[in-house]
């Protein structure tokens, strides 16, 4: 039996910094977003903030990557399809 050997960067999932695209684009705008605000206006509280939204949620995005690597994509889906699939059982489901 042939096998087709296939890189891993072909099958793996595309990861920033350890984390999706989406939530790791989000979490770093916020992040350089708030530090460079409290540059400007000389606010040390924005810093603070800055620093802590590129630290804890960097690392929480990377958490939730090493969970499911497609974690945001799915419950985006999830949430459109709520309404036709709801998480509880129903009363007229058969078993």
């Amino acid at each position: 039996m042939n096998t087709i050997r296939l890189n891993q960067a072909l099958v793996r999932p595309l990861l920033i910094a350890g984390g999706e695209r989406v939530p790791t684009g989000i979490v770093v705008g916020t992040g350089f977003g708030l530090l460079a605000f409290g540059w400007q206006a000389t606010s040390l509280l924005c810093g603070v903030f800055g620093l802590l939204c590129l630290t804890v949620g960097l690392s929480l995005t990377r958490y939730m990557a090493r969970i499911d690597p497609q974690l945001v994509e799915v419950y985006r889906r999830y949430i459109g399809y709520r309404a036709y699939y709801p998480a509880r059982p129903s009363v007229f489901g058969g078993r």
